[in-house]
């Protein structure tokens, strides 16, 4: 439902696409965005784990350029390898935590039951082969991309099918997955090269939609539509709602596709500092999707879909049991101790 701190984000995010060059608008647009993900606490929503990690690494990098009086870019270059090292951390517990008996169950699989919801035809599209490959092609496609994209001469196929992969998730009407999706597009940009970037940002279909966006008319269209956007996810439409973003984010990821690997000519990269920020985001977020593991929690560990049950002592995961686990905060089931206090005391 629409709170005012999500109206509030809806104001600010218009303003910056209307000056998209405004540091400060952004630093408006994050912290709204940090109160918001504080005030939605401690709900599980993959998307809002993922952006509390994103929003880490921008207020660590804008904090360290302050204190070092940089210049707004290093804000930006200090951040870009936190918001890589998120999702790449999401990548690999989108397909580590999915290792259970459940997950591979069709019967059970939380794969099946998304692709159930997908709108006609591919609702459609029942039966053994579909399920199973829902299932192993979870697998398979989010495996190729996050391996992809640590290896340079690739990343821009990776980024764009990322994107692609994202938005035929978003189609489900299971929930509003398109906010998820936005933010993995950001994220996957975040790989583009300089170089890449740049020749997206010059590529023949960024630039006319640029040059449109740069008129009036068009911008008073481009609010129409978001407000369009805005009644559509409130009214629950949310297969709609992904589909009336595709005139957007498909001319984006075609421009990615292909403009945005390294130009051959290109000079080499320079060297640049150790990330340190994005590894801080990178462990700390990676140690809290470890949580289950260790016994110690379940919530808040961006659970992805997958299945995954390592409470009251037991573990469906086929690579760690509940031997395995150091910490017992996960043994105990709140149903049982209240059956406990329920139950009558003798008195001597």
């Amino acid at each position: 439902p629409p709170t005012w701190d999500l109206l509030a984000i809806g104001v600010v995010a218009l303003a910056l696409r209307c000056r998209p060059s405004s540091s400060r608008i952004l630093f408006a647009l994050m912290s709204i965005s940090t109160v918001c993900t504080v005030l939605q606490a401690p709900i599980g929503s993959n998307h809002t784990i993922v952006r509390a990690a994103a929003l880490l690494g921008y207020w660590l990098s804008f904090f360290t350029a302050m204190a070092r009086n940089d210049h707004v870019d290093k804000v930006f270059e200090r951040f870009a390898p936190a918001g890589c090292a998120a999702l790449l951390v999401m990548y690999f517990y989108g397909v580590f935590h999915k290792i259970n008996a459940d997950f591979l169950n069709p019967i059970t699989s939380c794969a099946t039951a998304l692709w159930r919801e997908m709108p006609w035809p591919l609702a459609a599209m029942q039966g053994p082969v579909i399920d199973y490959s829902a299932i192993y092609g979870t697998f398979v496609v989010e495996g190729i991309i996050a391996a992809a994209l640590l290896y340079r001469p690739p990343r821009h196929f990776a980024g764009a099918a990322g994107i692609a992969f994202h938005l035929v998730l978003s189609r489900s009407s299971y929930s509003m997955y398109i906010s998820f999706t936005t933010l993995s597009i950001t994220l996957h940009s975040l790989f583009l090269s300089e170089n890449g970037a740049r020749a997206v940002l010059n590529s023949p279909v960024v630039t006319a939609v640029r040059a449109k966006l740069a008129e009036p008319i068009y911008k008073g269209l481009v609010v129409a539509w978001l407000l369009g956007l805005i009644s559509l996810a409130v009214s629950g439409n949310y297969t709609l709602t992904t589909v009336a973003t595709l005139p957007f984010i498909l001319p984006f990821c075609w421009a990615v596709l292909r403009y945005g690997g390294e130009p051959r000519d290109a000079a080499e990269p320079s060297r640049r500092s150790i990330p340190v920020i994005g590894l801080i985001v990178g462990a700390l977020f990676f140690a809290n999707g470890a949580m289950p593991y260790l016994g110690l929690k379940t919530a808040q560990t961006i659970n992805m879909f997958a299945n995954l049950r390592l409470e009251a002592g037991a573990s469906n995961h086929l690579v760690f049991s509940a031997d395995h686990r150091p910490f017992g905060y996960l043994d105990d089931e709140i149903g049982r101790h209240t059956s406990e206090l329920q139950s009558p005391v003798p008195i001597s």
